[in-house]
């Protein structure tokens, strides 16, 4: 049996490891000179794949679909021991998995390692600009075929990594449903004035979005503050609802360490208004907050009227951005959408409309949070997807 992998990817090289036997041939296509350039730059370099907390909670898609099902406590040690297999050390921090080397190159190395000695071939530089399937054979750019296909090209984001998001008009052709498609876990652009002063701050806070008043989610960590907007893990985590809401607003909480503010600043020292607050916040916050308030920074605390208190603490707990978008694909980490996932059978990863077609990883619309989920999303289906290929062999 001839199988045909499209894109060598964590996915792609996940499904060619587990497909290998002596009853089939397995061969990778890959657009780019090198595989797994996009596990190079995953978790900034250090490619975190897992997370301990493996909940359906972290898994988002457009559609309403059964892939959460497959998110559970057995799939994520099957994850674990599949890299454990390949002969990774692994570090745990703080819930974040990591080869204990902290290289990326180190699970991308051990990847194509294992599947060369398994005897997968692999051809480089080789674009897919075609597919048909004709009989039961799929014919790819007219000149190769197989028995079963697996497209594993990943999504739109991070094109510089070779993912250009052209396998969805490909599987379009062939009867497959797209949603739409957003960038996801990327910085949001907001408006404002004062951006230009908060530019390079960074600070833990809570940062929530909201639609007009409405609480969507709120995510705590670094919040980066830009000329642009906002940036950091927490609003990464919160970038997909942009899309969605009608009136997206990022609301930020300069004041986590505290769940009584009121109190909290009645008991700070009396001194100059400026200086009392640089020693709680970042000193350019400070000074926004005071120009946004009106108030004078040399002002005693104690000279305060309680309208201006209360100004000062609504913009230390309530700081409101009105958001205007996200940045690009080229930007973004995931792609929110994808192949509708009602369309394949979550079992195999099969195709339900073409036999022994299936799909990995990010070309299905599933998208999920900072933390490994989309590393750990793809290695699962490329383990779900070469149990049965290695059925039909």
């Amino acid at each position: 049996m001839k199988i045909i992998i499209i894109g060598a990817g964590v996915s792609g090289l996940t499904t060619a490891i587990n497909s290998k036997t002596n009853l089939n041939e397995v061969l990778v296509l890959e657009k780019n000179s090198i595989p797994g350039k996009k596990i190079l730059v995953t978790g900034n370099g250090r490619c975190n794949f897992l997370n301990d907390d493996f909940s359906k909670e972290h898994f988002h898609s457009i559609k309403e679909n059964n892939i959460e099902s497959l998110i559970n406590n057995d799939n994520k040690e099957r994850v674990l021991n599949f890299i454990k297999s390949l002969g990774v050390e692994i570090k745990i921090k703080n819930g974040y998995y990591y080869p204990f080397t902290n290289k990326s190159s180190t699970i991308r190395d051990a990847l194509y390692e294992e599947a060369l000695n398994k005897g997968v071939e692999f051809k480089f530089d080789y674009r897919v600009n075609d597919i048909k399937k004709e009989n039961d054979k799929f014919i790819i750019n007219n000149e190769l075929s197989c028995d079963a296909l697996v497209v594993s090209s990943g999504s739109k984001s991070y094109k510089v990594t070779g993912t250009e998001g052209d396998s969805y008009s490909l599987l379009s052709k062939l009867g497959l449903s797209v949603t739409e498609l957003y960038p996801s876990l990327v910085q949001v652009l907001t408006e404002g004035k004062f951006l230009k002063e908060l530019d390079g701050v960074r600070t833990d806070a809570v940062v929530s979005i909201l639609d007009d008043n409405k609480l969507i989610k709120e995510e705590s960590g670094e919040l980066q503050l830009t000329d642009y907007g906002v940036s950091g893990i927490c609003v990464f985590n919160l970038s997909r609802y942009v899309h969605i809401l009608n009136k997206p607003i990022i609301r930020i909480n300069f004041m986590p360490y505290t769940d009584n503010s009121v109190d909290y600043f009645n008991n700070l020292v009396d001194e100059k208004i400026y200086d009392v607050l640089k020693r709680i916040i970042n000193e350019k916050i400070a000074s926004v907050i005071l120009k946004l308030s009106n108030i004078n920074r040399d002002k005693l605390k104690s000279n305060l009227s309680k309208e201006e208190v209360n100004n000062i603490l609504d913009l230390l707990t309530n700081f409101r951005l009105n958001v205007t978008g996200t940045k690009s694909f080229d930007n973004s980490q995931v792609t929110m959408g994808g192949i509708d996932a009602n369309e394949i059978d979550i079992n195999t990863f099969e195709t339900k409309k073409i036999n022994n077609l299936f799909l990995t990883g990010e070309l299905l619309d599933v998208d999920g949070d900072c933390g490994g989920y989309n590393i750990s999303f793809a290695i699962l289906s490329g383990l779900i997807v070469s149990d049965r290929i290695k059925e039909l062999c």
